[in-house]
């Protein structure tokens, strides 16, 4: 199920009306393949393989298959910190390593993007808190035989603001929808941390098959710049008629979209009409604009259960 819903490609009704959904456009499957290989090497997974085979079965229905060989899974075997001493010896840096070092416990230790990314963060955001501008941090990844040596050290750097956020390529997401999945936005003091974080939350959508993201620097200031790779087929339309013994004629209508009018809300509904009644399943999921991890979920529905 979590791969599932990595992916962009799903299943369809066969009496769909549009008869090339993007579950038949190869450049989809390949980019479902990026983003399941992308999560398994975030998970630590650096050697994974990955394939799909598209069968036809019968005149109207396919069978996609995901091949997927995982192999070794890459173990952090050491945490080495070369940082700011006055830093290394505060109650906040305690803390937030007493985080990191429960949570690669509760991982096995496994290498994964997000614990590691979150802690680098955590630190960065305490020297904002504190207007402590003189430094960052790094991560130097180094390979110990199949297995991973972290070094975290202090860089002394110039503090850079986001001067400008630009978005292209997204011609059906609206703009302030794929704004609200950015965890930065301009004013802020740059962390390259949070851009990979900002790249990694636009290509898990659903409605996006590629992200790329260029930088460009000047005096104090950065300007950041997303190329989006859009899904424009994230949305199914259904009509059909049915036939019963008992329920005579009837038609069903239903509608599945991920990215309704470019608001990055998803709604899926059907509605079933025959002789004896009217059934109907309709679920919305409304994101908010000022935080994109929270979600209010709507449902309505009238169904029967024929025993």
């Amino acid at each position: 199920s979590k791969l599932s819903s990595l992916i962009s490609s799903e299943s369809k009704n066969p009496i769909n009306i549009f008869a090339k959904g993007s579950n038949l456009n190869p450049q989809v499957f390949s980019f479902d393949i990026t983003k399941l290989r992308n999560f398994y090497n975030d998970k630590g997974f650096n050697n994974v393989e990955i394939d799909y085979t598209l069968i036809k079965s019968s005149s109207t229905y396919y069978e996609l298959t995901f091949f997927i060989k995982e192999n070794y899974r890459t173990k952090i075997i050491n945490t080495n910190y070369d940082i700011d001493e006055e830093f290394s010896k505060s109650n906040a840096f305690i803390k937030i390593k007493s985080k990191y070092d429960k949570s690669l416990k509760n991982n096995n230790f496994f290498y994964d993007f997000e614990i590691v990314n979150n802690f680098i963060s955590n630190m960065e955001d305490y020297l904002v808190s504190k207007n402590i501008f003189s430094f960052s941090f790094d991560v130097e990844v180094r390979q110990n035989n199949k297995d991973y040596e972290l070094f975290i050290l202090t860089k002394k750097s110039a503090p850079l603001v986001i001067n400008k956020i630009d978005i292209f390529g997204n011609s059906i997401t609206k703009d302030k929808t794929l704004r609200s999945k950015i965890p930065i936005q301009p004013g802020d003091y740059f962390s390259n941390y949070k851009l990979i974080k900002s790249k990694k939350t636009l290509s898990d959508l659903k409605y996006v098959n590629n992200v790329i993201v260029n930088t460009n620097e000047s005096l104090n200031s950065i300007n950041i710049t997303y190329e989006i790779d859009e899904n424009k087929k994230t949305g199914n339309l259904l009509f059909a008629g049915t036939v019963n013994g008992d329920t005579g004629l009837g038609a069903s209508i239903g509608i599945d979209d991920k990215n309704i009018l470019g608001s990055g809300n998803e709604i899926k509904s059907n509605f079933t009409i025959n002789t004896e009644t009217a059934l109907f399943n309709v679920s919305l999921r409304q994101y908010s604009y000022l935080n994109s991890k929270l979600s209010n979920f709507y449902k309505i529905y009238n169904l029967e259960s024929d025993f």
